[in-house]
């Protein structure tokens, strides 16, 4: 399942419910540019219902923890577009600058840097590539930290993000025989082990969702099962 929201401009005048694949969409909409509500906070509700009542003594007795026999996975989408290379940019040029640029100015005062990574999953699609989809995002980075820098004054000179793709995951580029883990900049820094944010792009067919999740790896790929067994598994440990 796909939770999601969508602006009125992205609105077809129809709406399809396509039901191939076993896969659904769940969507809402208002009349305002803001959403209602945000997929990924929803989302994170279950997992934690799912959490809890999986390790808690009373799961037993009342039946077990919350489960689906049709819903495997939830991914949380925050935007969606055209799958082309000219609005997956706009698209994430907007996610970016409300949910991954605004953090920079506060992790710059305390020195620290923001990690990320980015996971493309692709569907029946031969519009875009990979790897134009990595570069289109890395250069928006890149051109943040550029300007960025501009503005504070300051004449450190950033090494560009240079990604490749590989198993639909963000890698850096190669040094010698042996790939490296990131690439640094300024604010921004790439880190493939256990990244601060994810940046997670699906495509099927036409359509592209996008999302800026945070903490991305401890929910599993958002696999219900998977995070009620490890749960289960948890508590009965604890016993």
């Amino acid at each position: 399942a796909v939770l999601t929201h969508l602006l009125p401009s992205q609105l077809p005048k129809k709406i399809k419910v396509d039901c191939d694949h076993q896969k659904a969409c769940i969507t809402t909409t208002n009349k305002t540019s803001a959403p209602i509500w945000n997929p990924i906070d929803s989302i994170r509700k279950i997992i934690h219902d799912i959490q809890q009542k999986s390790s808690s003594s009373s799961s037993t007795t009342n039946g077990g923890a919350p489960s689906s026999r049709f819903v495997t996975r939830m991914i949380p989408i925050q935007a969606t577009c055209f799958a082309s290379l000219e609005e997956i940019k706009q698209t994430a040029e907007f996610l970016l600058e409300k949910y991954l640029f605004p953090l920079a100015d506060k992790n710059d005062k305390e020195k620290k840097v923001i990690t990320f990574e980015i996971a493309i999953k692709r569907r029946n699609c031969s519009n875009v590539t990979r790897d134009e989809i990595i570069n289109c995002i890395a250069s928006i980075i890149n051109n943040f930290e550029k300007s960025a820098n501009n503005k504070d004054g300051t004449t450190k000179e950033t090494k560009p993000l240079s990604c490749t793709v590989t198993n639909e995951k963000i890698v850096t580029e190669k040094n010698e025989s042996k790939e490296k883990e990131s690439v640094s900049g300024s604010y921004f820094r790439v880190d493939l082990k256990n990244p601060n944010y994810t940046i997670q792009v699906e495509i099927c067919r036409t359509l592209c969702g996008m999302s800026v999740i945070t903490n991305c790896r401890q929910y599993k790929k958002f696999n219900l099962l998977e995070i009620r067994e490890e749960a289960e598994e948890e508590a009965a440990e604890e016993k």
